[in-house]
């Protein structure tokens, strides 16, 4: 299978957990041979957050104009933002997406509060403190419940990594069991298409303990049975050398869940590249 040339989901030192500059990631894509892809660096708005206050939109932009400037001509570098989701901070989340001008905005759930208790999804020491005290439902349920409100909103380009809980939670819990959450899952995908928001095939599941994409195929397929038609992939790549790992496997999805296309987005628009994809399918994204 030909190498997959779109990567929708990077992070670059302008995340507060990823070690790569701009420069280096676009030098790696055309490498690689990437006619697309798009920096998504956290948008964290909760002080209990690692990142918050990292993210510099002033210097983002400049760099990410300096790499279009001298990679240009090889590659097509999308400005994007990946924010950190809560219902509580909808106001800032709206006033930050009508400052700047983002190419694709990913929605996503990283924190969850429950009562005075809350969890960071992503991170194992919070998931296993949540797993001495509560069920594999106790635990997931206000995770897809927040996932929801996100998708209700319309804020969004995207949802990423949709059953993100598995990462950490498949090593105290087992393998996820999306039957458990089929009404919670299908509430997500439901918004998701009211509100026309893509879903997200995140590959970085493969190289964790989740050991399969976010979502699982089974998830992908309801999606579509429910009339979803765009999707987007990436990486989710926190350093160069993970620039494009398993995209692959995220197109062989796509395909198996019934997709023949994948969206890119340009300007907050979305921009249909058929499978398998060829450069030619990009050539009119930037005009």
């Amino acid at each position: 299978m030909p190498f997959p040339l779109v990567d929708s989901h990077i992070h670059s030192v302008h995340s507060c957990d990823a070690r790569s500059t701009v420069d280096e990631i676009c030098q790696k894509a055309i490498d690689l041979g990437l006619a697309y892809i798009c920096f998504t660096d956290h948008l964290d708005l909760d002080p209990r957050d690692e990142g918050y206050n990292y993210f510099d939109p002033e210097s983002y932009f400049r760099d990410i104009e300096t790499a279009r400037e001298r990679f240009g001509d090889q590659l097509l570098i999308g400005a994007g933002i990946e924010v950190c989701y809560q219902s509580s901070r909808e106001e800032e989340i709206v006033t930050w997406l009508d400052r700047w001008p983002f190419d694709f905005v990913l929605g996503s759930v990283h924190i969850v509060d429950h009562g005075n208790d809350w969890v960071m999804v992503p991170d194992r020491r919070s998931m296993a403190a949540w797993s001495r005290t509560r069920t594999m439902r106790e635990a997931y349920l206000p995770y897809f419940e927040e996932l929801q409100r996100a998708a209700d909103t319309g804020l969004f380009d995207a949802i990423a990594h949709l059953d993100l809980v598995k990462r950490y939670g498949a090593l105290f819990y087992g393998p996820f069991d999306a039957a458990a959450f089929a009404e919670e899952i299908d509430a997500v995908l439901e918004a998701a298409i009211a509100t026309g928001t893509a879903i997200e095939v995140n590959t970085s599941g493969l190289f964790n303990p989740a050991h399969e994409p976010f979502p699982q195929l089974g998830i992908l397929r309801r999606y579509r049975e429910l009339g979803g038609r765009v999707i987007t992939i990436g990486s989710d790549s926190h350093d160069y050398g993970q620039l494009g790992r398993g995209l692959d496997v995220a197109m062989e999805y796509a395909r198996a869940a019934g997709f023949d296309e994948i969206a890119c987005f340009w300007k907050r628009q979305p921009q249909f590249c058929p499978l398998p994809m060829g450069e030619t399918a990009l050539s009119e994204v930037a005009s």
